[in-house]
């Protein structure tokens, strides 16, 4: 039921615009009408509204199914829940009587109805927004609390825990929600006052007290609870950064002690400069090698590009390419044999829905410069992965539905540099997923199997430029 509520919520955003639209243009082309000059837009009126009212019901309905798939703040949520469902409400009855009552009543009906929108909407934009200054300008704390970078730590004994290690994690996973421009359930973590403080649940964190700690609680729920945080449709904590809050908490919640301060043991320090060296490595990736190289042979291009390739120059004054193959699912051995002689200037390629026999493997291994690889949806006739061992410069690799064994891939991926790491829709089951994110934290993988992302929001938020001190 969870699933299905959630596949009906991500419709709300999009629906919510529609009764909106249509009730305004209602009422304006109503009051319009009063006006010999625009009398005729009456005749139009009465279907407008019928409209509105069916897109109301449905926003209702894809409301109600998205508020019970992710955490809001309950007020603010019960304020916009019923105001939407009155507003609905209103304007069925705003259809079936406009004929039947005069002018003055009609007015003031589509009066109301105007207002009910424009709170409706206000409590809406506040659940997806968080609260607002009506310049849309946020303070300098305000900026400066999610524009904080990760340090790069050279030792993590020397680190200190809560500002190095943990604040990163919160910045990364929860400031959207818990910061200075929004707080949800009245829960602030940007900050060590309201990180100590709390919000709506109650104590957020009770140092030396795993067990008390809503904060940690809400991180090792079931993911189909509706209190695990993350909300199960964004990207959530990994084990490693869960394990280190929980050391964290379990030490007493201290906000300036330096990692060896803390005395940690073996598997702690393991943890901690996995999560280092991850950071570090996935922090940039590079597009291209950065040693130049000659030309590529523009007759080689050129047939290439007759055979379905797209190539274009990787950045401008650069000589490295990208490929892409499109929709060509039919590639004959002649196009790995030309790829193959452009093994110096292929930085990145994209093949998809073709079958790749050894003699198309062998090719792709020669691509000494490639550094970006995507196979989505390609079967491999050998289910080895000996190829990818000569790409030592690869950085990126998509197998999205590609038949990979995880033994095979398992082993590979040892013998590999890359920073990323894309799986989804792959014959791998749940398990050896964890497995692959659990032996290689350094490769940012994406399993796929979420839910699709709520946007962050729904409407174009248009800002005043900051001004310049």
């Amino acid at each position: 039921m969870n699933q299905f509520n959630h596949i009906v919520g991500i419709f709300h955003p999009m629906l919510v615009h529609l009764p909106i639209g249509f009730l305004l243009l209602g009422i304006l082309f109503y009051w319009l009408s009063f006006f010999e000059k625009f009398s005729y837009l009456i005749n139009s009126v009465r279907l407008i509204y019928l409209l509105g009212s069916i897109a109301a019901i449905f926003s209702c309905i894809t409301g109600w199914c998205l508020s019970s798939t992710t955490f809001y703040e309950e007020d603010v949520l019960q304020y916009h829940q019923w105001m939407g469902i009155t507003l609905a409400c209103l304007s069925v009855v705003m259809y079936f009587v406009f004929n039947q009552i005069i002018a003055k009543y009609n007015c003031i009906l589509s009066v109301i109805v105007c207002l009910l929108l424009i709170v409706t909407g206000h409590y809406g934009a506040t659940l997806t927004h968080g609260t607002f200054s009506l310049n849309g300008e946020k303070s300098k704390k305000e900026q400066g609390a999610i524009a904080t970078n990760k340090k790069n730590i050279q030792n993590v004994e020397d680190a200190v825990l809560f500002a190095d290690i943990i604040q990163p994690i919160f910045q990364e996973n929860c400031y959207n929600c818990h910061s200075a421009s929004k707080q949800k359930g009245n829960l602030r973590l940007d900050n060590n006052e309201g990180l100590m403080k709390g919000g709506k649940a109650g104590l957020s964190i009770v140092p030396n007290d795993v067990d008390k700690s809503i904060l940690f609680q809400r991180l090792v729920i079931d993911h189909a609870d509706k209190k695990h945080m993350p909300p199960s449709s964004e990207p959530q904590l990994t084990q490693q950064q869960i394990e280190l809050i929980r050391w964290w908490i379990a030490s007493g919640c201290n906000f300036n002690a330096k990692v060896n301060a803390l005395h940690p043991s073996a598997k702690e320090l393991k943890l901690l400069k996995d999560i280092n060296n991850a950071s570090q490595l996935t922090n940039k990736i590079a597009l291209f090698p950065s040693t130049p190289v000659n030309e590529a042979n523009p007759s080689t291009v050129n047939q290439l590009i007759q055979l379905g390739a797209a190539i274009v120059p990787i950045a401008n004054n650069s000589n490295y390419l990208a490929v892409d193959f499109l929709g060509n699912n039919q590639l004959s051995d002649k196009s790995y044999s030309l790829m193959a002689a452009l093994k110096d200037q292929i930085v990145s390629l994209k093949i998809s829905h073709n079958t790749l026999n050894t003699s198309a493997l062998k090719n792709l291994s020669a691509l000494q410069n490639l550094y970006k690889l995507d196979l989505p949806n390609c079967t491999l006739q050998e289910t080895n992965l000996d190829f990818l061992l000569k790409l030592q410069h690869l950085q990126s690799l998509n197998l999205v539905g590609v038949n990979v064994v995880f033994t095979i891939l398992n082993k590979t991926l040892s013998g590999l540099k890359i920073k990323k790491l894309f799986i989804y829709n792959t014959p791998l089951i749940p398990v050896e997923k964890r497995s692959l994110i659990n032996n290689f934290t350094s490769i940012k993988i994406d399993t796929g199997n979420y839910q699709m992302p709520l946007m962050e929001s729904d409407t174009t938020e248009v800002k005043m430029a900051p001004q310049k001190l």
